[in-house]
């Protein structure tokens, strides 16, 4: 009975273990879907988000944008937009990528690869979008921090008490167990371990039981 507390308590040991690499790996997007109003991209450049890195690797980062006067819409030079990458406050420049062509009237997100770039986890980065169309704006939420993790950076200065709406999505990483397929081995293992164990005490018994008779 002994050995056998002891291999269930290592097992248990190693699960948590394991449960803790799981929720490490597998590290959520970060998305910000709430907006109050809009900001003329043109007008408050350098406009855009700071975010903390909660992942190595990443899919894209983009922004909601809409066009505030489909009416008038930009001339066909000015229908992209830039979104760069940059580490810490507009620290140090990391990659950008352009969207071209983006309809008259145009809502919704517009997001850009940074696959290639990896991220120190825990470190601070800022995403800039930028455009010449005066007609491109994009929605901010001006009630309340809503990503602790950050704030959105208007006229190239940070503002605590602003958020962008915007959203950093996690790319394809290592699949890992998830945590209750980790908990199911878990299981698994330690009844594994007390049928062996009563085996092999089985049968130390019943050798005990013929020497005895002999």
């Amino acid at each position: 009975m002994k050995n056998l507390s002891v291999v269930t308590a290592v097992a248990v040991f190693m699960a948590l273990g394991m449960l803790g690499e799981v929720q490490q790996a597998s590290a959520a997007s970060i998305i910000q879907n709430k907006s109050t109003g809009t900001n003329q991209i043109l007008f408050f450049s350098p406009l855009g988000q700071t975010f903390t890195a909660e992942d190595t690797f990443i899919k894209s980062i983009g922004f909601y944008i809409e066009d505030d006067n489909p009416s008038n819409a930009p001339v066909p030079d000015n229908t992209s937009l830039t979104v760069s990458l940059y580490k810490g406050i507009i620290g140090t420049f990391l990659g950008s990528g352009i969207v071209d062509n983006l309809a008259e009237g145009f809502q919704g997100y517009v997001d850009v690869d940074f696959s290639s770039i990896p991220l120190t986890v825990g470190e601070t980065y800022t995403a800039i979008v930028e455009t010449n169309s005066p007609f491109r704006y994009l929605e901010i939420d001006g009630l309340r921090d809503r990503y602790p993790g950050g704030s959105a950076i208007l006229n190239g200065i940070p503002r605590d008490d602003i958020d962008t709406r915007f959203r950093v999505l996690v790319g394809e990483t290592e699949s890992v167990p998830e945590p209750a397929s980790v908990l199911g081995l878990l299981a698994f293992g330690t009844l594994g371990a007390g049928s062996f164990l009563k085996r092999r005490r089985k049968q130390q018994q019943s050798v005990s039981s013929v020497a005895s008779n002999v």
